[in-house]
This record gives structure tokens, C-alpha cells and sequence, in this order.
């Protein structure tokens, strides 16, 4: 995250972009990390299949939290 890169990525200076929070994504990745030890291993498929399920929890908790 260097200043130029900043620059050229930031929404603040993005035509039609509105206000957003970039770290949440970082946040859900952080809950996803715990996941890849037991999905190294799978195949494609499978591994979609749980990280999906894993996802949808995710969402499922942020909507019973609101």
C-alpha cells in the first residue's frame, strides 16, 4: 500500500465510486485463513464446496447481528 498505488486505486479518486470499506474484505479472508489447512488437500470441488458453506455462514452471522 504505497502512496502511488493509492493513488491509482483509491475509490476517493474513482469516477462514480461510491464510499466503501476496503479492509472488510481483509477481514473475511482473515476467517477464511483458518480454513486452509484442512482444505489444502481437497480437490477443486470440494474445496468450493466448503469454503462456500463457510461463506454463507459468514453472511448468515453479519445478517443475525444487524
Amino acid at each position: 500500500h504505497k502512496e502511488d498505488c493509492q493513488f491509482r486505486f483509491s475509490f476517493n479518486y474513482t469516477d462514480g465510486c461510491g464510499r466503501t470499506d476496503g479492509e472488510a474484505p481483509e477481514r473475511g479472508w482473515a476467517e477464511l485463513n483458518e480454513h486452509s489447512a484442512s482444505t489444502r488437500e481437497m480437490n477443486g470441488g470440494h474445496r468450493h464446496e466448503v469454503l462456500d458453506d463457510k461463506v454463507s455462514d459468514i453472511n448468515f452471522r453479519k445478517t443475525i447481528d444487524m
